[in-house]
């Protein structure tokens, strides 16, 4: 299948800037078509239980869950699973964004997971995945795929990273694939990254074997 046939049936995610999304299928263009709202639920900001407003609107919203990993410091050689989750916040957030997950999913018919591979930077310059990066990746899905079924129900994927070599999507996306059968995937970027280049991604990785469910790029309010 080309991209271009795809794009005719994928679900479009317009991201907004303040955290919430909504998304549209491609494929309905009656005006019965029901978009929801995405709320984004990240491991910064207030420990304060906010989320859990969220819960009494399940499955009417649609929930994401952001890990995200503090990798620099830890520079491109291999490090231990002690070493990654003890660096900086990273055990305390992969745990933080682990409860809410849990939380949120049996009142959800779908949950999307969204992977921000470095903070420390903006991960749209990336252009190779890292060894501490992998370690916290694999380590994030497995604890994820024993809550899940494997990814039932869940949209899992990397956002805008623009820079990425083709090998580096296809490190990540194999690994998702591997640890959460169930799941399906997702890719949305900004305009830094052409279409062609999304296209190129695609390609490469439905070549080796993976097919993205979703693609979507930010639509910000200005």
């Amino acid at each position: 299948m080309t991209m271009n046939k795809i794009v005719r049936t994928i679900i479009v995610l317009l991201l907004l800037l303040t955290g919430w999304m909504y998304v549209f299928n491609s494929q309905a263009h009656s005006s019965s078509a029901d978009p929801r709202l995405l709320f984004w639920l990240v491991p910064w900001g207030p420990g304060n239980g906010t989320y859990e407003y969220l819960i009494p609107y399940l499955p009417k919203v649609v929930v994401g869950v952001v890990f995200a990993f503090h990798t620099y410091g830890l520079g491109d050689q291999n490090v231990s699973l002690q070493e990654a989750l003890g660096y900086d916040c990273n055990g305390q957030w992969i745990s933080t964004e682990l409860s809410k997950l849990e939380a949120v999913y049996n009142r959800s018919d779908v949950v999307f997971v969204n992977f921000l591979l470095t903070t420390t930077y903006w991960r749209g310059n990336l252009t190779t995945v890292t060894p501490a990066q992998l370690v916290l990746l694999n380590y994030t899905l497995h604890e994820i795929a024993d809550v899940t079924n494997g990814g039932d129900k869940l949209v899992v994927g990397i956002s805008e990273m623009n820079d990425l070599s083709l090998n580096g999507y296809y490190e990540v996306y194999s690994m998702i694939r591997q640890v959460l059968p169930n799941a399906q995937l997702f890719y949305y970027t900004d305009l830094g990254q052409s279409v062609s280049s999304v296209e190129s991604v695609f390609d490469y990785l439905q070549s080796n074997g993976i097919a993205l469910d979703y693609i979507g790029y930010d639509v910000f309010p200005y």
